[in-house]
């Protein structure tokens, strides 16, 4: 299961996460941030805001072991005569055992190339100081989605593909975990996040016949015309109770249980009736 992968030791350690605008990824980026929170307390996360505002992210984590940079008001240092360059203070920190968070791998890429970025994860996930790398690439800012995915999957210990509902009130996520061993695990699951709570189940496979019979339920005349043109359950059920043909309903007199005859048809023949007995055909000349 996806929590499994992520909340189990020994960690992953590149966690990439691919999301789009139909399906967006922070509320997963945040459960897997609180999911180290809680395990480990006192673990120290530094969080690379490239998008968005820096106050809007600092009220979601309101955590004093999550320490912000913002690369969203000053990216260039224009206003600020401190440096705010991603790789230099990557190069500078020297604590250990902290975890690294960039909440949007497609501005990075904009900023520095996607040369110099492939780089500098390289090197993050070489770093045996760092616990664990997550990230978020949104596949609509790239202009080479296919390329520069393949890239940073290469790279991932576990790739998280999100992924629009499909007949169901749970999103999709397909995800490839690469073991330590060398062994790749691929799977498709549907999953939703409620009350900072991860759940995840694997996708049953669906019923032949259930959907065939939906289809034929859609493509049904009464379903497709603007007009009624069919009977309702209730109006079937009274044409069934209906005794053809319509004359009164005869009850049998001198029956105990009141038997009531079925209707007839009578019919008293006219003077001005053609009536013949023959058989027609013996008038033809064969």
């Amino acid at each position: 299961m996806l929590t499994t992968h992520l909340n189990n030791l020994p960690y992953s350690k590149f966690v990439l996460i691919e999301d789009s605008v139909e399906q967006r990824g922070k509320d997963l980026l945040k459960y897997i941030v609180e999911s180290h929170i809680n395990k480990t307390p006192h673990c120290k996360i530094k969080y690379f805001v490239f998008e968005g505002t820096i106050e809007k992210t600092q009220t979601s984590l309101p955590y004093p072991n999550v320490k912000f940079y913002d690369f969203v008001s000053d990216s260039n240092s224009w206003l600020n005569s401190v440096t705010n360059d991603f790789p230099h203070l990557i190069n500078t920190m020297s604590d250990s055992g902290y975890i690294i968070v960039v909440d949007s791998l497609a501005h990075l890429i904009l900023q520095y190339g996607i040369a110099s970025t492939y780089k500098i994860f390289h090197e993050l996930l070489m770093n045996r100081e760092i616990v664990r790398i997550i990230t978020i690439l949104h596949q609509d800012l790239c202009e080479n989605i296919i390329q520069t995915s393949q890239y940073f999957q290469h790279l991932a210990t576990l790739c998280i593909v999100l992924e629009p509902k499909f007949n169901s009130s749970y999103s999709r996520v397909s995800y490839k975990v690469r073991k330590r061993g060398g062994k790749v695990l691929k799977k498709i699951e549907e999953f939703t996040i409620e009350d900072g709570v991860l759940k995840s189940q694997e996708i049953k496979k669906p019923n032949t016949q259930a959907l065939i019979q939906q289809d034929l339920e859609q493509i049904l005349p009464e379903n497709l015309s603007t007009f009624k043109i069919g009977l309702t359950e209730d109006e079937k059920k009274s044409r069934a109770e209906v005794i053809l043909p319509y004359l009164p309903k005869e009850v049998v007199p001198g029956s105990g249980d009141n038997k009531i005859n079925e209707g007839k048809i009578f019919y008293t023949f006219d003077e001005v009736d053609d009536w013949d007995e023959e058989d027609p055909d013996d008038d033809l000349n064969i």
